[in-house]
């Protein structure tokens, strides 16, 4: 069972722009999607909830759960012994 979420871990999920439909990259580090065509830039919920800790960092799960309209199951992927993880570095 543990290869399996291993594999669905680093599964690639490939977003496309909504403006141009080109392929976006994907940083890991920032939780962003960008495309190089047009320039945009998409924050993942793994980004959404990074830039939210960085402005305010005494938040507590239930309340990024709120603010960002994740549920707390998924919030709970991300946060380990409160430090903040991407579960999908590999996308």
């Amino acid at each position: 069972m543990d290869e399996l979420a291993t594999l669905i871990r680093k599964r690639n999920i490939v977003r496309y722009c909504e403006k141009c439909g080109k392929r976006m990259t994907y940083t890991a580090v920032h939780g962003i999607y960008n495309c190089k065509d047009c320039g945009i830039s998409i924050l993942d919920t793994y980004g959404r909830m990074k830039e939210l800790l960085e402005d305010n960092p005494n938040l507590t799960k239930a309340q990024i759960s709120r603010m960002l309209h994740v549920p707390m199951r998924e919030i709970n992927s991300y946060i380990h012994d409160g430090i903040l993880e991407n579960p999908n570095p590999d996308q």
